[in-house]
């Protein structure tokens, strides 16, 4: 559980700190998140996953919100659920 954490949660955390007053000011500089469908609509087998997720979520829209006039765009990508949570 707690290198589900450090990787999909801390990880991108600490990534974006550590980089982004590079960002501030660049043109045309973006970050990019994967999130996951699962921080919207969780399921219970995944339950830690789907909620660091969704905590990447929250994370996600407030770094966008503080970085509104700082020319870095913020960017979320929520793909679907692969098969190892799927089942398949």
């Amino acid at each position: 559980m707690v290198a589900t954490i450090t990787t999909n949660l801390m990880g991108p955390i600490r990534m974006t700190s550590a980089l982004i007053e590079h960002l501030k000011g660049k043109s045309n500089a973006a970050v990019a998140y994967t999130s996951s469908v699962l921080a919207f609509v969780p399921l219970a087998p995944t339950a830690v996953y789907s909620s660091i997720k969704a905590a990447l979520h929250s994370y996600i829209l407030l770094r966008r919100f503080l970085l509104r006039d700082a020319g870095v765009r913020v960017l979320e990508i929520a793909p679907q659920m692969t098969a190892i949570f799927a089942g398949g």
